[in-house]
């Protein structure tokens, strides 16, 4: 005869094996729909960012140069996407072309805000294209990042959504005046270095200048000999530089963009234009 415990114990156990029984029916069922469902399919998404470059006109050459950064880094960033929960992001880039022309930038910025609808403004290269975005993201509350515009005043014109990524003029000229004064001008071993100063005519070059010559009064052994203003661009610079030439500087500081710069280099060589520094 089967005593009151021993049911209970029984019953107990027959609990416990049919709880079991449920939780690895549970469990079996669970991993059943996990490996036998379908994938979930990827959902892809774009997002859209503008760029507004000088890819043609006086400074093509920098403005080709930087497209292919972002060329480059689209192709990296592109390979696995942007994954956000189950979506995966790639970016599109629309490029604008400004010519170097300020009035054009506006144009373009309000292509890409208006139109093209994009979540980021990228560019310019020029201050003076760089001082024309401004207003016009700050008009519409545009993200933008800004990689060209060394002006000081730039910056004088922010907004919540801009950032600049660009080295200003005094980051550029009080660099240089310090390897004057610390490395160039006690290499050079003389009491009175000569030096003729030449800028373009733009915001740039205005800027740079104007912070070169506020700084070059702390170094007492520089004495500015000359001053020339010129207009970018242009095919030939000889006859400032046989004017600068005939002053024999021991240094000519010149402010220009890239294309210009080598055209300059290129015609004092051909002058046998050859200072100090």
């Amino acid at each position: 005869m089967i005593s009151i415990s021993s049911e209970k114990a029984i019953a107990r156990m027959q609990a416990i094996i049919i709880a079991a029984i449920i939780v690895i029916a549970s469990i079996a069922g669970g991993l059943y729909y996990y490996f036998s469902r379908s994938p979930v399919e990827e959902k892809l998404g774009q997002i859209k960012l503008g760029v507004i470059l000088p890819l043609t006109g006086r400074v093509a050459d920098a403005g080709q140069w930087l497209k292919s950064g972002y060329d480059m880094a689209l192709e990296e960033i592109n390979k696995e996407g942007i994954r956000i929960g189950d979506t995966r992001y790639l970016i599109t880039l629309i490029y604008e072309d400004s010519a170097a022309v300020p009035a054009t930038t506006v144009s373009a910025a309000e292509k890409l805000i208006n139109y093209d609808n994009v979540l980021v403004i990228m560019g310019e290269y020029t201050s003076d294209c760089t001082m024309a975005l401004i207003p016009v993201t700050k008009k519409y509350n545009q993200l933008s990042v800004l990689t060209g515009g060394s002006a000081d005043s730039v910056v004088e014109l922010p907004h919540q959504w801009m950032f600049h990524l660009h080295p200003l003029s005094k980051h550029y000229q009080t660099t240089m005046v310090s390897f004057y004064k610390e490395v160039l001008i006690p290499k050079m071993g003389l009491s009175k270095v000569r030096l003729a100063l030449a800028y373009e005519d733009t915001n740039m070059g205005k800027d740079q200048s104007g912070r070169f010559l506020e700084l070059i009064k702390n170094v007492p052994q520089v004495e500015v000999i000359t001053v020339e203003v010129f207009t970018p661009g242009s095919v030939d610079y000889s006859s400032m530089l046989t004017k600068i030439k005939g002053l024999n500087p021991d240094i000519f500081h010149f402010i220009a963009v890239p294309g210009d710069a080598i055209l300059i280099t290129r015609q004092c060589k051909e002058q046998d234009f050859t200072p100090n520094f």
